[in-house]
Order: structure tokens, then C-alpha cells, then sequence
């Protein structure tokens, strides 16, 4: 269950702001047909993709290869439900996704490959005028996001009350969490509540952040968790609970309000 909501709720980042801002929205139309019209995509290496669908008519399942090619669902399979799953891609090379409903995948062609590019490869050239055109077209007005750098000056790190930190602040769909640490000290993982109360850590830490100065951007509301599954950091106060609320619900910031830094939108 944390596995599940650490992918759902948050994108997880391990670059500098900068970086991030230069990321792509790619929103998929998951539906009959989906590999045919979607593949022709120039996706990269911090973009996020943004599947869309009816709730309860679908879903999105990340599988591999050989999964993708038989139309199999995985035992241990991430599962999407939300028709809004948004996910960030911070590897490069073949992803594969399928629609875990009976059927869909093998006989609506509801699956789609593609092939994630480092930011530093040439612009790819997309033949589709159709696929362009939708690139092209302007998106919403999005409100100022915040970085929130955790723990302010004294980071991610033990001897840090970081349930005082939070306290007054409020944060939205959007925002990042900026968490800075020793590397090989501490690391960043993503639990829901009960995980969190328990100091549970997750059987994979292969997905923990553990970059030093790591991003976290947050792409769902509700009460999200983050712990250092390094020793005894957890039990040891090395966690933070946060609650994220819908962006369209913030006030216009000022330039700069309790230490917290404005960034572009994207």
C-alpha cells in the first residue's frame, strides 16, 4: 500500500529546481486504440504523463516487456485507479503500460510503449500534425508554486522537530519539498499514515531518494508521509506528515511568506 501511494500521490525528483521547471505535461488519452494514437511522443527525462480516463472504466498498470506483450497483469503490479494518474518519468529508456480491465489491453489495444529520451537528446521529429497540434495548444493558467525546503536551514536531518516546521504552513497540489541531507546519511521515502506512525519501512527502499538534495513535487491532496528508513532516523523523529490541498483553493502569495520560496509556474 505505501508502494502504491508513494507512485499515485507524489513525483519523486532527485535534481535541482531548475531542472524540474524545464519538464513537459504529457496528457495521454487512455482509451481504445491508445498505442496507435499516443506513441508518437517526445518524452523525456523529467516530463510527467498524465493518463485520462473514466474512473471505474479503466485503469493503469506499469508493467515490463514481456508483460506488455501478452497483456499480463503482474501479481505485484502498480495499479492506477484515480482517471488523472499522473507520473513522472526520471529514467530514460522503454516504459510499458496496459489497462488491467479484462480484455482491454489484448482486444481495445489499450496499452501503450514509449521510449523516454534524456533532456540532452536531439528534438525528435513527430510526423503526426495531429500529435503536434495538441503538443502546441496552451494549457491552463497554473497559480505560483512554492518549493518548500525542509527542516529551512537546518535540513533533513536528526534534531529537527519537523512537525513544529510544518505547522502553519499549508501546502498545495504542485508545490515541492526540497530535502537536503548528507548523502549516505539519510535517505527520502514516501509512506502513507500508517506507515508513518509505525516507522514501517518499505520492503523495496530501492525507491528511496537518496541523493542528498532531493525534490519531491506533490500531484495529489490528502495526508502524505515521508521517513529516513536509514537506521533508527525514523524513530528518532526523521519524519514529516503533511496534508496537501487542491491549488485552485490557494490565496494569491506574496513575493516571499515564512521562508518560503515562489517558482515559476509551469
Amino acid at each position: 500500500m505505501a508502494r502504491k501511494l508513494w507512485s499515485i500521490f507524489i513525483i519523486l525528483i532527485a535534481t535541482t529546481v531548475a531542472e524540474e521547471l524545464k519538464h513537459t505535461v504529457h496528457n495521454i488519452n487512455w482509451s481504445a486504440g491508445a498505442n496507435a494514437r499516443e506513441k508518437a511522443r517526445d518524452i523525456r527525462v523529467g516530463d510527467t504523463l498524465i493518463f485520462r480516463y473514466k474512473a471505474g472504466e479503466h485503469n493503469l498498470i506499469e508493467v515490463d516487456k514481456d508483460s506488455y506483450d501478452k497483456c499480463i497483469v503482474p501479481p505485484s503490479a502498480k495499479i492506477f485507479t484515480t482517471g488523472e494518474d499522473a507520473l513522472f518519468v526520471h529514467t530514460p529508456g522503454p516504459k510499458y503500460f496496459i489497462c488491467g480491465f479484462p480484455q482491454h489491453c489484448k482486444d481495445r489495444d489499450m496499452k501503450l510503449q514509449i521510449e523516454v529520451r534524456d533532456q540532452s537528446d536531439p528534438k525528435l521529429q513527430i510526423d503526426d500534425p495531429n500529435h503536434r497540434k495538441l503538443e502546441s495548444t496552451p494549457g491552463p493558467t497554473q497559480p505560483e508554486l512554492i518549493v518548500f525546503v525542509v527542516g529551512d536551514d537546518k535540513g533533513w536531518n536528526e534534531n529537527v522537530d519537523f512537525e513544529a516546521w510544518a505547522k502553519g504552513k499549508e501546502f498545495y497540489m504542485g508545490d515541492f519539498l526540497a530535502f537536503n541531507y548528507t548523502v549516505g546519511k539519510h535517505n527520502v521515502l514516501g509512506v502513507d499514515e500508517a506507515a508513518f506512525n509505525e516507522c514501517t519501512i518499505p520492503e523495496d527502499q530501492n525507491e528511496a531518494l537518496s541523493s542528498g538534495k532531493d525534490q519531491v513535487r506533490l500531484l495529489s491532496m490528502g495526508n502524505l508521509g515521508f521517513i529516513s528508513g536509514i537506521g533508527k532516523d525514523c524513530e528518532n523523529g526523521m519524519k514529516l506528515l503533511i496534508n496537501v490541498k487542491c491549488p485552485h483553493t490557494r490565496p494569491k502569495p506574496p513575493a516571499l511568506q515564512g521562508g518560503r520560496k515562489l517558482v515559476p509556474s509551469i
